[in-house]
């Protein structure tokens, strides 16, 4: 597989957020079930809700223009590589990237886990625009065998790969 190593799209977002794990020094083993007729781990489901967000920027870092209107997206590939990836889309908050909240009790959403060595949960985080495509503002990729549980704040990483300044998101997770 390629990688455009010159823009952080999604492919290199996931392949960051896989050797995330490791302290990040780019050398991650197979896991079991790659290598042998290792037993599959039992099926889980998390339960993941996004709270809010924090001082999230403009596109671009631009200090002038309209105040974004953001919206995040919440995926997790596949155990197989092979099928979609399943996610959601939280509500739009109109002119708030300071605190916007997504207080909705439709916006707790379930993800069966059949294969925590390689999954992946992706954070996205858009500002949308009504006449013209959404804009990207940041991102953040963990694979779910870190994901530790509870509230947590999620750093967001922009289209550079840099850690936005103070950006991030309060999200829920839980294990059932």
């Amino acid at each position: 597989m390629a990688l455009n190593f010159q823009t952080i799209d999604q492919g290199m977002q996931y392949n960051l957020g896989k050797f995330a794990d490791n302290g990040g020094c780019g050398y991650v083993l197979k896991p079991p079930c790659m290598i042998s007729e290792a037993p599959a781990e039992p099926a889980y489901t998390i339960s993941v809700k996004v709270l809010s967000g924090q001082c999230l920027p403009k596109p671009g870092h631009e200090t002038e223009g309209e105040i974004i209107d953001p919206f995040v997206v919440v995926t997790l590939t596949s155990a197989d590589g092979v099928s979609p990836a399943t996610g959601f889309k939280t509500n739009t908050v109109e002119d708030n990237g300071f605190n916007p909240v997504w207080d909705s009790p439709a916006e707790y959403t379930a993800f069966r886990i059949t294969n925590s060595d390689v999954q992946l949960l992706c954070f996205e985080v858009w500002d949308e625009d009504k006449l013209s495509k959404n804009d990207f503002i940041g991102s953040f990729v963990v694979p779910v065998k870190l994901l530790r549980y509870g509230y947590r704040h999620v750093p967001l990483f922009d289209q550079k790969g840099s850690k936005l300044m103070l950006g991030s998101l309060l999200v829920h997770v839980t294990r059932s």
